[in-house]
């Protein structure tokens, strides 16, 4: 499961799931690192101060961490030129697990390569995310919603499926049916 906060997260594990679970945004505060210990949680690093809080928690359960890179959406994420270094930074640490997943988010993904003028940008992030990690020891995580549905070399070793998982459409002009989705939930109400 991937959530936004680390209140969704506990009550996915109040709720009894064991599954794993991915923190998105990130935490923001060395506080957050013993809570993503007691409810083992997975926790996206996508900047040097949460770098520097990983660096200066106390010994615990190693935190496996999910390593962002900007590859070109320029909202989160590290620098491709910082990649490796944080990358190093991450596995020198016994408080982080050794298995790092190297990740990034597109910009534009939901502009399929249907013609040689769509789809530059996803393009572009994917040579760059490729350039920035080869021979980077980790899974891959790529695709959001739209390049599960338009970027099948994207897919890599996770998905990251959003929208897509209730029905909806990601990509302007489009249904969800037309990618072969149904809707998870409908809204009813009567007037009065």
């Amino acid at each position: 499961f991937g959530v936004a906060a680390l209140g969704d997260a506990e009550r996915l594990r109040a709720a009894g799931l064991s599954q794993p679970i991915v923190l998105l945004s990130g935490f923001d505060a060395a506080d957050d690192i013993p809570q993503l210990r007691r409810l083992n949680v997975d926790t996206v690093v996508h900047h040097a101060t949460q770098l520097a809080m990983l660096e200066q928690a106390p010994d615990g359960d190693p935190v496996r961490c999910w390593l962002k890179v900007d590859s070109g959406m320029h909202r989160l994420g590290f620098a491709p030129e910082e990649v490796r270094d944080a990358h190093a930074r991450l596995r020198a640490l016994n408080t982080v697990a050794d298995d790092i997943v190297l990740m990034n988010h597109f910009a534009s993904s939901d502009e399929f390569a249907d013609s040689p003028s769509q789809g530059r940008q996803t393009r572009a992030q994917l040579e760059v995310f490729e350039d920035a990690t080869a021979g980077l020891a980790g899974a891959r995580s790529l695709a959001n919603s739209a390049a599960v549905l338009g970027w099948p070399q994207a897919h890599a070793d996770w998905v990251r499926p959003g929208g897509a998982l209730y029905g909806v459409s990601v990509v302007d002009g489009r249904t969800g049916s037309d990618f072969g989705l149904r809707p998870a939930m409908t809204l009813a109400t009567r007037l009065i």
